[in-house]
């Protein structure tokens, strides 16, 4: 699926590039299968406040390279673990480098774990401290009206998907 958007991308000559992740969860075992165009690793965190940076296979973002082949990579989500996908405008900014904002996530999707928070209560909390560093309304962006990317999504009991929360935060954009 990757391999041929990037073509439709680079056909249509469009004059932008987009970073993308797919994956493919098996509500039965867990199993997750997933590739990466250029997109921010995903974070697994576990209750016991751990969590792991896990960078997929892949290849570059879409639009950029014709003839790209992007692998794909299976792995299995363990019971307690919430699984957590984040955009660069999360967890990077001007004061915080991408693996401090990645590791950063981590620990507090852990923390919430151990809470005994929701799907939605996790990602406000990484959206929250994304806030509180204050690179939300500062880093620079393409154009005068254009804000990097900021969403979340994490899944959490992946058995019924009754804890899946996938959305665009609200956040005020401060050049308009």
């Amino acid at each position: 699926m990757l391999t041929r958007t990037n073509e439709l991308l680079i056909t249509m000559n469009a004059a932008r590039f987009a970073s993308c992740t797919m994956l493919y969860i098996d509500p039965r075992d867990g199993q997750v299968t997933g590739a990466s165009a250029g997109h921010v690793p995903l974070l697994c965190a576990r209750e016991d406040d751990s969590s792991d940076i896990r960078e997929l296979l892949g290849g570059p973002v879409l639009g950029v390279l014709t003839g790209t082949d992007y692998l794909e990579e299976t792995f299995t989500l363990d019971e307690g673990t919430a699984l957590v996908m984040l955009t660069d405008g999360v967890v990077e900014g001007p004061g915080q480098t991408l693996e401090a904002g990645l590791e950063r996530a981590g620990i507090l999707a852990g923390q919430a774990l151990r809470d005994g928070l929701n799907a939605e209560a996790i990602a406000d909390r990484i959206l929250g401290a994304a806030v509180a560093v204050d690179h939300l309304t500062t880093w620079p962006c393409w154009s005068s009206s254009a804000h990097n990317g900021i969403s979340r999504f994490v899944l959490q009991d992946y058995s019924s998907y009754g804890s899946v929360v996938a959305r665009a935060p609200s956040v005020p954009d401060p050049t308009r």
